[in-house]
């Protein structure tokens, strides 16, 4: 993904910090694409080539046109550059230049003002990390993406400290950086910037990749990509972890295999749910993916594991989500052997890349939950034993801008027809809320492409807990597709969930047991590149019509331990109970494991809360070590995949 605009040339030193441009846009309404700055190196260096062929500065341009082919009707793009003067230090560290303020994408206006630039000086990425800042909203979601091949040569001001001021501003402004044939300082200072904003780093060894890069992440940027949590750095041993509540918090992981270690108090008969989910935008087809979640006991011994993986798509955010159940007490027949007492559990969570040893240095966000659910005095209704049918539903058709992650998913608040409009490399996000009770189908329709192209589509459900329940994927051409394909596993040519009932947990079905929550259900419609990996540069705009049935009426659902008579009950429970509460509140300190199993029993108990919702994220940090093996199940799980994919593709074609 990624992100870039126009031109002006400035006369020598006159105003090399541009001030005459038109104010900030107001903030956009909530729902339309958020407003971005492109900012673009061209000091000296930029002139040089490429180790894999081609100068740098033309590799950008180049990236540059790609992209604003791409970008949907209404993107608010603006562009910066810096060290466009061969001028001595002083004055080349003000050299950066406003070309064009945030407005409406004008593809050849952009192209001319990029083509126009002409590397030549010093790289002030902190004064250029400003004065973008100064061109967007002061209030809404904003973004600014960066393209530099070397770390600031004009400090002060620090690019990085410039990033930590604009977040303890509280703006809801995140900074993408790429790094273009970059040095370990240089990943390490745009890394950096990234984080202290809640955004992502890239990076971009050469022209395909760049092209790639910018693509995603731009177009991350503008659908509000937002790894949202409670910044939390976890412990390099199970010693060191630091103590959590329920909620969601937001760590970085390096692709090494090391284990992070947090740590969890759970009540005895409480319920513990560990969901993950990293983010990998940027990466190749061929880019496998292992996944690690490990529970220690509170006598301090290895009590669950969980290994898994999949490839990571350079068409998709990609989401890894991995959960584990944990039950301490109430149904211990559910529990891995010997995670049934309460206590201090401990989790480590690790990712590798056995494949592509070259993205491992590039660290991830990765969005981590925890929830605790009490003992259920009152279970409520049996188990479902039929998913719901998918019923028409009446109306037009509701416009919606998905958003770019499952923290800025778009709410759809009840049945009906929604349309969407998705760019070639898409995948967005909508949310349903399911109350105890009821079930979801849904279909969505690819309309009519304005350029045609054969490429992959693919739709998914998750639960609360990012638990993926249900998907299709086919191929598309541009003459309108539905997914799901009608038949097999969706004999009504709809996905569907079965009624959300507490007693699901304890089928044999893998599927049914994951919708055993109520809450918020995440449905995600992807719009690929190419089948078989090959990038067809080019924008597009492809509707989409998702047509969505909540089924059933609100019901009463379990009573827990604890709760108030008559609150189970939804006209009465003015706050249910939930098992993902919001922000987490990590303790400022390693956790201390308590000096027995049952000191846990008698503490307060924690909230219970499993509702995503938060702040945008802030910078977290941290490394941490314990080698995790993930190879030959990864690259297997991968194979299958993609002839499973192949398979459709022949099919639909």
């Amino acid at each position: 993904m990624s992100s870039f605009k126009a031109l002006l040339t400035a006369t020598l030193l006159g105003a090399l910090v541009t001030a005459a441009v038109p104010a900030a846009p107001a903030r956009a309404a909530d729902g339309q694409l958020a407003p971005v700055m492109m900012v673009l190196d061209a000091s000296g260096s930029m002139k040089d080539p490429l180790p894999s062929g081609g100068k740098k500065i033309d590799v950008a341009r180049t990236a540059v046109h790609d992209l604003v082919g791409r970008l949907p009707a209404g993107t608010q793009l603006g562009l910066e550059t810096y060290g466009t003067h061969d001028l001595p230090k002083d004055a080349g560290c003000r050299d950066v230049t406003v070309l064009r303020p945030p407005s409406a994408v004008d593809a050849g206006a952009v192209d001319a003002a990029v083509d126009s630039i002409a590397p030549a000086g010093w790289t002030p990425i902190g004064l250029a990390l400003q004065t973008a800042a100064k061109q967007l909203p002061s209030t809404g979601p904003r973004s600014i993406v960066i393209v530099t091949d070397g770390a600031d040569t004009c400090a002060p001001p620090d690019p990085c400290q410039v990033a930590r001021d604009l977040e303890a501003q509280g703006a809801d402004l995140r900074a993408y950086t790429i790094g273009l044939d970059v040095d370990d300082a240089t990943r390490s200072q745009l890394t950096c910037i990234a984080q202290a904003t809640g955004g992502t780093y890239t990076d971009a060894p050469d022209a395909g990749s760049l092209n790639l890069a910018l693509n995603r992440v731009t177009q991350s940027a503008i659908r509000n990509y937002q790894p949202t949590g409670t910044p939390i750095t976890g412990g390099d041993s199970p010693e060191s972890a630091p103590a959590v509540s329920p909620g969601q918090y937001l760590d970085t992981l390096r692709l090494d295999g090391k284990l992070k270690y947090y740590a969890i108090d759970v009540p005895a008969g409480n319920t513990l749910y560990v969901s993950r989910t990293p983010a990998f935008p940027g990466y190749s087809l061929s880019t496998f993916l292992g996944s690690t979640v490990k529970i220690i006991d509170p006598r301090g011994e290895d009590c669950a594991a969980d290994f898994g993986g999949g490839g990571a798509s350079r068409d998709s955010v990609n989401p890894k989500s991995l959960i584990w159940r944990g039950v301490a007490g109430d149904l211990p027949d559910l529990a891995p052997q010997g995670c049934t007492q309460p206590g201090r559990y401990v989790v480590g969570m690790a990712m590798a890349n056995p494949i592509n040893g070259s993205s491992a240095g590039a660290p991830v966000p990765d969005e981590i939950q925890f929830g605790l659910e009490p003992t259920a005095t009152d279970p409520g209704p049996a188990a479902a034993t039929r998913k719901v049918g998918f019923t028409e539903p009446s109306g037009g058709v509701v416009p919606v801008t998905g958003g770019g992650s499952f923290g800025t998913a778009a709410t759809l608040p009840t049945s009906g027809h929604y349309g969407d409009v998705l760019q070639y490399g898409e995948e967005v996000f909508y949310r349903v809320h399911l109350s105890w009770g009821q079930g979801l189908a849904w279909r969505v329709d690819y309309g009519q492409a304005d350029k045609r192209r054969t490429v992959n589509i693919e739709a998914k459900t998750f639960t609360p807990v990012r638990q993926q329940v249900d998907w299709d994927t086919s191929a598309y051409t541009g003459d309108g597709s539905q997914l799901p394909s009608a038949g097999g596993q969706h004999p009504d040519g709809a996905f569907a969930t079965y009624p959300v009932e507490y007693r699901n947990r304890t089928a044999s079905d893998g599927t049914l047991r994951g919708e055993s929550l109520d809450g918020w259900y995440y449905l995600t419609v992807k719009l690929g590149y190419g089948i078989g990996g090959a990038d067809q540069p080019g924008g597009g705009n492809v509707p989409v019509t998702l047509d969505v049935a909540v089924v059933g009426s609100p019901q009463a659902g379990p009573r827990y331990e604890g709760q108030a008579a008559g609150s189970a009950t939804p006209a009465q429970a003015p706050t249910p109970v939930e098992v993902f509460g919001g922000m987490g509140a990590p303790a400022d300190s390693a956790a201390t494991p308590p000096s027995s199993a049952s000191s846990a029993t008698a503490t307060t108990k924690l909230p219970v809360n499993v509702a995503l919702t938060g702040t945008a994220s802030k910078k977290s940090g941290g490394g941490t070590p314990w080698a995790v093996f993930v190879l030959a199940p990864v690259a297997v799980a991968g194979s299958v995949a993609t002839v499973v994919f192949i398979r459709k593709a022949r099919r639909s074609v």
